[in-house]
């Protein structure tokens, strides 16, 4: 196909088409539940710059036979860096007074990446884009102009070289380009990525496949490739009527996925397609006037023109106000925070994009190149070196209270991996080795469930070097450990697991009652209420899972269901245990404060000391007992029924007559996420639960069964 030979420079549309992307994007992130789907704005965005990218490189290769690279990349630079700067160094103002160690230190290494584009990489390393603690991420949307900058590295590259080479099977190289990218989608998605033929290294990096094609640049090459694509198809005049048919289609094929998509529809795979294919129709289109005035009307081209600055500023002010009011947000709050970042962006656009841009133009047109690049070079060099620091520094802890003691206990915790071969046939999950030396103890346990038997480490490390005592932990995300049951995971993201699940429960039994493994006693932990209580809990929701008895399967799981399957099951578990010679001990769940408190422990600069307890307090304690009464009084009594040892995280970190269950012990965190016990939580638990034996040792402690009942029946008489 022959090149384009008209352009025109400027695009009312495609201003109108930014509007609906950063508009999307922002109600998205302000939690507004009819936007779900607002996430898709990232992906219009993309098609609109892979055209007006490719626009460029082929007018510019084909009027003057060359392309400037350096004008190019200086031209990029003026754009998008110094509005991106001045957010990073506002945001870097805030944290600094606001944020938690952990949380600060998580932003130094965020600001590194943003500044060097690669903030989809870091991010990528961490938890997933729609990971709850992306709230204390204010540079987390960063991670699309990461996507962009390294787009235009290697773009005009590869199309420069097809245009001067083998330019008439540039557009046929470029779709295959991106059908490759699209291909490689579902290649890695699903995570099953043994059969590539790369080193297992890289396998092992990319075996997240959700995270690795929403965050890395090479899957998302389709999308701008549909951009570019439309500057070959755009030469062709098209009717009046299919026009306005492209442009209604397109606006449609943007808006349902905006309105109907959720965090748990898999992208990008083929639900990127409608929103990228829509905004390359509604381009292709270049309707202005009648029904284009839907994106070509003032409002419209405005919020358009203001859009990279918006973009910027909407997630940094959400994440610092949703940190500082620690609670749930209001409409009118939303509402606020969406306000408040169209006044900023029209500031930001108007005194830093606009100068930088058009350095011509301008208040700034006295300033010269070079006393530009100096001051902006000197600020970023103190940027990086501030930032440097607070990553390197662990979050500048010299802004709150020393360490306590519970803090310090942590010194002691040791672990180390799992020998190879031991504990092979578990499928997936965590395992280590804590407490004594294998070499010097006179016992050995095993500790199996899901992330609350792991953050039990800390105290059965601590128990296990007092006792001589060494202990395997084998863990899986959400696995609860009941034999002959299995868990449905009620979240379309997480289905694989449930499968996983059932292969680790077998596992688990196999191992624990394996006679060579010859262990005294199995811990069984799990995070039992998401399995048996309802989704609201106060102001917050909690997914429902269901536990299944295999050997009396419902047709339809509920709460009761899953109740009588823990009913039956635990109690064939425990015996099955008891059977091998082996003594269980159940935990039960520590308490659920409802809310992440990882940033609950601030400076005391815009916080006084009453402001951060209550920061750091969760739903009432009330609320926590009803919702934990269930499983408590049920693994109570079948700790009594078959005489083992039971642990009721309860007993010890909520207080009768206190309003809320203990988040902190002294000044130390308890629970960083609402459920999850910190090291400081998980000591307390073991020192509390000690403490509380009195001269009734549990079992497991002593050499056997038989010698631990002996010294508590001569106890008791």
């Amino acid at each position: 196909m022959s090149i384009p030979k008209n352009y025109s420079e400027y695009r009312s549309d495609i201003d109108g088409l930014r509007s609906i992307a950063v508009l999307s994007v922002i109600l998205y992130h302000v939690q507004l539940s009819a936007f779900e789907g607002g996430f898709v704005g990232v992906d219009v965005f993309f098609v609109i710059s892979g055209y007006l990218i490719t626009r460029l490189i082929v007018k510019e290769v084909t009027s003057t036979g060359g392309f400037r690279f350096g004008n190019f990349y200086l031209r990029r630079l003026r754009r998008l860096f110094p509005a991106m700067f001045l957010t990073i160094l506002l945001s870097l103002l805030f944290a600094v007074s606001l944020f938690s160690t952990e949380h600060l230190q998580r932003f130094g290494g965020a600001a590194i990446s943003a500044i060097f584009s690669f903030s989809n990489v870091f991010f990528w390393t961490e938890s997933g884009y729609f990971d709850s603690a992306a709230d204390v991420k204010p540079l987390l949307h960063t991670w699309s102009l990461s996507v962009e900058e390294q787009f235009y590295l290697i773009w005009p590259a590869i199309l420069v070289a097809l245009l001067c080479y083998v330019k008439r099977l540039t557009f046929l190289a470029l779709c295959a380009l991106a059908a490759v990218s699209f291909a490689l989608n579902y290649t890695v998605f699903d995570g099953e990525v043994t059969s590539l033929q790369l080193p297992w290294r890289v396998r092992e990096a990319i075996s997240d496949g959700p995270s690795t094609v929403f965050f890395l640049m090479p899957f998302r090459i389709f999308e701008f490739a549909i951009g570019g694509a439309i500057v070959w198809i755009e030469r062709r005049s098209l009717p009046t009527l299919l026009r306005k048919l492209f442009f209604g289609v397109g606006l449609l094929m943007i808006l349902v996925p905006i309105f109907t998509y959720t965090e748990a529809t898999p992208f990008p795979l083929h639900y990127a397609l409608p929103p990228c294919i829509g905004t390359a129709l509604i381009i292709l289109a270049r309707v202005q006037s009648g029904i284009g005035r839907v994106l070509s009307n003032p409002v419209a081209l405005w919020i358009g023109l203001v859009s990279y600055s918006a973009y910027l500023l909407h997630w940094p002010i959400y994440v610092f106000y949703s940190y500082y009011v620690f609670t749930p947000l209001t409409l009118a709050e939303q509402l606020g925070i969406t306000a408040t970042t169209f006044v900023l962006a029209g500031l930001m656009h108007r005194f830093i994009e606009e100068p930088f841009h058009h350095p011509g133009l301008g208040a700034y047109r006295q300033f010269g190149t070079r006393r530009v690049l100096f001051t902006g070079g000197g600020l970023l060099l103190c940027t990086l070196v501030l930032v440097g620091s607070i990553y390197q520094s662990e979050g500048w802890s010299w802004r709150l209270p020393p360490k306590s003691i519970a803090e310090e206990l942590d010194l002691a915790y040791s672990e180390v991996n799992v020998p190879d071969g031991m504990g092979a046939e578990i499928s997936m999950g965590k395992q280590v080795l804590i407490g004594a030396a294998p070499e010097d103890a006179t016992r050995k346990g095993l500790i199996i469930g899901d992330s609350h038997a792991d953050h039990l480490r800390w105290m059965f490390d601590y128990l296990g070097k007092k006792y001589d005592i060494s202990f395997m932990t084998s863990t899986m995300p959400g696995c609860p450990p009941v034999f002959g049951a299995y868990k449905i995971y009620n979240d379309p993201s997480l289905a694989n697991r449930t499968s996983a699940c059932r292969t680790n429960i077998d596992a688990w039994e196999s191992f624990a009652t394996d006679a060579r493994n010859d262990f005294d006693f199995v811990v069984l932990a799990s995070r039992w209420a998401w399995m048996f209580e309802p989704e609201d809990y106060g102001l917050y929701s909690i997914r429902v899972d269901y536990l299944i008895d295999r050997a009396n399967a419902p047709e339809i799981p509920t709460q009761e269901t899953s109740r009588e399957a823990f009913r039956a099951r635990m109690r064939s578990t425990i015996e099955t245990l008891l059977d091998a010679g082996t003594t269980p001990i159940l935990v039960s769940q520590a308490p659920n404060h409802g809310k992440e408190l990882s940033g609950c422990k601030v400076p005391g600069l815009f916080f006084t000391d009453e402001q951060i307890r209550d920061r750091c307090s969760g739903v009432s304690q009330d609320l926590v007992r009803q919702r934990l009464q269930w499983i408590d009084d049920e693994i109570r009594a079948i700790a009594a029924e078959f005489e083992i040892p039971s642990v009721i995280p309860t007993d010890f970190f909520c207080v009768l007559g206190e309003a809320h269950c203990r988040s902190m012990i002294g000044t130390e965190l308890t629970s960083n996420d609402g459920n999850h016990l910190t090291n400081a939580g998980s000591l307390f638990l073991a020192h509390s639960w000690e403490n509380s034996w009195g001269e009734m040792i549990p079992a497991p402690f002593y050499a056997s069964r038989e010698e631990a009942k002996a010294l508590q029946s001569t106890t008791l008489d």
